[in-house]
């Protein structure tokens, strides 16, 4: 059996450690995979504060879906993303690994040009995403196709006329920088010496950045839950004892002092 909530078939859910970050639900919505965040779980106080992240990401996702893109750009950013009630987003399933589990010299040299064409994309409707140094978001589909993914923490400044450019370009050397991080660790033979030391500069300036953003991270373990199925009772087979003597089966009688 299979919990359902509110149409969605629920196959596994990935709680968080802390009340401030999202609950993962792994399903399917009309026959097809998605993966639902939402703050719905949530004590009340943190799903009024911080529900508004999923309804934020859920008009991000579709503003960059509705997007001119060029080329193979559509296939690096998740599509069909939509708000799930108040509190949460609900996205389609995406297969892959998180490019922290991947290994050097298991990507093609295609990789980062196509990660490049996701940013652009985003860039372009002036939007910046500022996490993409951290593992976890970005998933590599079929061994060679990036996917940009959690969209929260994105910043958008599209209603910022003239300065949302401005802005744009200076927060995106953000988005620059951890893409130059992935292309060092994978292909460090192709970083130019301006992007190394380019690189270098950004990281200084990381160090100098007032929040324990690496410590916040490492502090937000997951615990995940079983697989809501229900399974059959497994039947052990009965053991057999062997038989205990007692004198009225030996015929015997035994005598207080003598073996």
């Amino acid at each position: 059996m299979v919990l359902n909530l509110d149409g969605l078939e629920v196959e596994q859910i990935q709680r968080p450690k802390h009340d401030y970050e999202t609950t993962v639900v792994f399903g399917s919505f009309a026959g097809n995979p998605v993966v639902l965040k939402t703050f719905q779980f949530h004590p009340p106080l943190f799903r009024w504060l911080l529900g508004w992240l999923c309804r934020r990401e859920a008009r991000l996702l579709a503003l960059l879906a509705a997007a001119p893109r060029p080329g193979e750009g559509r296939a690096w950013l998740p599509e069909g993303a939509r708000q799930w009630g108040r509190w949460g987003v609900l996205m389609p399933r995406v297969e892959g690994r998180p490019i922290r589990e991947v290994r050097p010299g298991e990507l093609p040299s295609e990789f980062i040009r196509r990660l490049e064409s996701a940013v652009a994309i985003m860039h372009r409707e002036k939007v910046v995403h500022l996490d993409l140094k951290n593992g976890g978001n970005i998933l590599v589909r079929d061994g060679e196709f990036p996917v940009v993914l959690d969209f929260a923490g994105c910043i958008s400044f599209r209603r910022w006329w003239f300065f949302g450019g401005l802005m744009t370009r200076l927060l995106g050397r953000v988005d620059r920088a951890a893409i130059l991080k992935w292309k060092r660790e994978f292909f460090p033979e192709s970083l130019a010496p301006e992007e190394r030391r380019f690189l270098e500069r950004m990281e200084r300036m990381r160090r100098w950045w007032p929040f324990p953003i690496r410590k916040f991270y490492r502090r937000g373990k997951v615990r995940v839950s079983p697989p809501l199925v229900e399974t059959s009772p497994v039947e052990t087979p009965p053991v057999e004892t062997p038989p205990v003597e007692t004198p009225e089966t030996t015929g015997k009688v035994q005598v207080p002092g003598k073996l």
